[in-house]
């Protein structure tokens, strides 16, 4: 039974959304109506309709939104509720009301018929080819709850990895910031009022100086530009990141670079080892492993 978004109005005429499931949109505006609501809108969300999963776009969850909800199937399913079950306490649990409708989605496609994996094709975005590949690996297996659970495990290993790689990144970046505003401050604004001081006194000044002076000019004069170009340069790259060929040109020269390529080409290799060590363990075989788990790697290169 396919699943449906739908906006309503009350008597009061208040504005009402949700999900519900129905056996068609004819049949969930009815069930509306039995409800004392008055159907503005009804939409499929089912994931076999062609259009219903395109209507979600880029559906946005978040890492640990995705970790919540792995952890969560895995949970269920090994107390031994059944897949549907299992859905609907999780779209009972979940806050955000695009991740109810995704669920309702999968839901949906599970009670068709369909294989979990089959529904979580219909959100690329949301479920990448590393975890449709190790669900498809538990549900052939019969060990999805134990291939869920590791799959959680891994989840939120990668979210402590980005935690602590941006942690450590703040105080760098914070103390960039501030050097580059000091500095600027003083070529822009203090330089200037002292070479005032050394032109009343009329010295020789040494040659750093003077062209410290110059610069301060210069930027002076060009602060402008220069933003302009820092703008132009940030939108370029921006650009040309989603163009294969720019990335991949992009991509081989930060491999290259001395101390930050070795830094990714790690943390590339160790997430290449965590995904074989979780594919591999759960039965796929080594090519399909290593096929799927490029797709955790960063740099074009690597893959």
């Amino acid at each position: 039974m396919p699943g449906f978004r739908y906006q309503a109005y009350n008597v009061e005429g208040k504005l009402h959304k949700g999900v519900l499931e129905a056996d068609s949109a004819r049949q969930a505006r009815a069930a509306l109506r039995d409800q004392g609501l008055t159907p503005y809108r009804v939409e499929v969300i089912a994931a076999n309709d062609p259009a219903g999963g395109a209507r979600f776009g880029r559906v946005s969850i978040s890492s640990s939104e995705l970790t919540q909800i792995t952890r969560g199937l895995a949970s269920l399913l090994e107390a031994g509720l059944t897949v549907e079950q299992a859905f609907n306490a999780l779209i009972e649990q979940a806050e955000r009301e695009r991740v109810r409708q995704v669920l309702a989605a999968l839901r949906g496609e599970v009670i068709a018929g369909n294989t979990i994996a089959k529904a979580l094709a219909a959100f690329p975005h949301v479920f990448p080819d590393l975890y449709r590949t190790l669900v498809a690996a538990g549900e052939t297996s019969g060990q999805l709850p134990r291939v869920l659970s590791k799959l959680a495990e891994y989840l939120e290993d990668r979210q402590q990895m980005r935690a602590r790689l941006s942690l450590a990144l703040i105080y760098p970046s914070i103390v960039l910031a501030v050097a580059l505003v000091v500095v600027g401050a003083l070529l822009i604004y203090v330089l200037p009022q002292v070479v005032q001081v050394f032109q009343h006194a009329h010295q020789q000044l040494p040659i750093l100086t003077r062209a410290l002076i110059a610069l301060s000019g210069f930027l002076q004069a060009t602060w402008g530009l220069w933003i302009a170009v820092i703008v132009a340069l940030a939108v370029a790259g921006r650009m040309a990141m989603k163009r294969p060929a720019s990335r991949a040109a992009i991509h081989r020269f930060v491999w290259r670079a001395p101390m930050v390529g070795r830094v990714l080409r790690h943390l590339d290799a160790a997430r290449l080892a965590a995904t074989l060590s979780i594919l591999v363990g759960s039965r796929v075989p080594i090519l399909q492993a290593l096929e799927a788990g490029t797709g955790v790697m960063t740099l074009v290169p690597m893959r």
